[in-house]
């Protein structure tokens, strides 16, 4: 009967100091890309306000999407995702190809999921005798936990190759 929910959107702000106060508590707690900040900047201020504090905040070097890039390619390695979805990360979050290709280029994709069969692939085997190789079933069933994980075909084959050889 009564409509609790307002419709309305609130009113942006257009106080410059309140948004560079706000950006930077964004900042302090970690790294943001230029769209995500930008984004998070335009829901509580008006637009002009939010493209100024951007530009002071990427002029101060507060904001870098060089170091977003470097903490996201960390972040997610560590949490053994591979290049593909790395990439693809970057991409959503606006960085330019010229900042997440040298990180691409650098980093041990190999090592990576090396590391990651390691760790997902016994999950994935039935049998208890260690030495055993994997039937085609639970080998299609690794290599997709790869691919799920952004890391490209070439690369599960081969890291595929090396872990087979090291069991």
């Amino acid at each position: 009967m009564f409509n609790t929910h307002s419709t309305l959107k609130p009113e942006l702000e257009e106080s410059e100091e309140k948004a560079y106060d706000y950006a930077l508590k964004l900042l302090t707690r970690r790294e943001y890309s230029r769209h995500e900040l930008y984004q998070k900047l335009a829901k509580r201020y008006v637009k002009a306000v939010a493209l100024k504090t951007l530009r002071h905040c990427i002029e101060a070097n507060l904001q870098s999407d060089e170091r977003y890039a470097d903490m996201l390619v960390r972040h997610m390695s560590y949490q053994g995702y591979g290049p593909l979805k790395f990439v693809q990360s970057c991409r959503k979050q606006g960085i330019e190809s010229s900042i997440y290709q040298p990180l691409v280029e650098d980093t041990d994709w190999l090592t990576l999921a090396l590391e990651v069969l390691r760790h997902k692939a016994p999950h994935y085997l039935d049998s208890t005798e260690p030495d055993t190789q994997p039937s085609y079933a639970q080998r299609q069933k690794i290599m997709a936990m790869l691919y799920r994980r952004g890391f490209p075909a070439a690369l599960v084959a081969e890291a595929f190759e090396s872990y087979t050889r090291s069991v």
